[in-house]
């Protein structure tokens, strides 16, 4: 059988035609799959992580000062007993912790002056014992009678000021209360996160970045509520973590 030429030339166009289509795709699916394999993946976001954990230590030393009236608005923190293994700390109304020294003396202002004093070893580990510390109000001016030395207290210590990365230890002071899972706890603000510390213990706080950081600390009961008391809420502080010292 005769095939015209006619129809060989329209069979050589479609076929033609077709396998142009098939080119055109085959280059546009290449195309896109190029694409896909240059395309950037770019992490914006970064992960904060950090913990707290409990340090281990033994630290039974007594106060080795005592406080004697120098004049109405003027005390004077005097050595009794000498040890150069420990320091000794005071604030006044949980403000600046100041180390004392022999003879060392503090002015007290109108109203109450909380002081507080406590011993730590070389590292500030506070010492946590009855012997340790020193706690009594201080009166200056009308009988104001707001602060309880019996009630159940907290007090802010660590972290303050500028801290190593490697060194940032969270400590407080507690007094006429103890911390369990079923009782009264402290709970712990940082950078946001909370942490409910069920120990009265000194912690070392890991992972935190160079910068900028706050804390809070709040000492609640069973149910979460805060504790009434004058410095049982820290309000929030902040600190300066440095890179790792060399």
């Amino acid at each position: 059988m005769r095939i015209s030429p006619t129809y060989l030339l329209l069979f050589s166009g479609i076929l033609f035609f077709f396998s142009c289509i098939d080119e055109k795709n085959n280059q546009a699916t290449n195309e896109t799959e190029e694409e896909e394999i240059v395309s950037p993946i770019t992490v914006t976001d970064s992960v904060k992580e950090f913990r707290i954990s409990e340090i281990e230590f033994s630290c039974e030393s007594p106060l080795l000062y005592t406080v004697n009236k120098k004049s109405e608005n003027e005390y004077v923190f005097s050595q009794n007993k000498k040890n150069t293994e420990f320091h000794s700390f005071f604030s006044i109304n949980n403000g600046s912790l100041s180390e004392i020294t022999h003879q060392m003396p503090f002015i007290l202002q109108q109203g109450n002056n909380v002081v507080l004093a406590f011993s730590c070893l070389p590292n500030g580990v506070s010492c946590k014992n009855k012997n340790s510390y020193f706690l009594k109000n201080y009166i200056l001016g009308e009988d104001l009678g707001l602060f309880n030395e019996k009630q159940e207290h907290l007090f802010y210590y660590l972290p303050k000021d500028t801290v190593y990365a490697e060194n940032v230890l969270l400590d407080f002071y507690l007094l006429n209360t103890v911390l369990n899972k079923n009782g009264n706890k402290v709970r712990a603000t940082i950078d946001g996160m909370e942490f409910l510390i069920e120990k009265w213990a000194t912690y070392n706080i890991e992972g935190l970045e160079e910068g900028i950081h706050t804390i809070r600390l709040e000492l609640i009961d069973s149910e979460g509520n805060l504790i009434p008391g004058p410095f049982n809420d820290s309000g929030e502080r902040k600190f300066v973590v440095l890179k790792k010292s060399t």
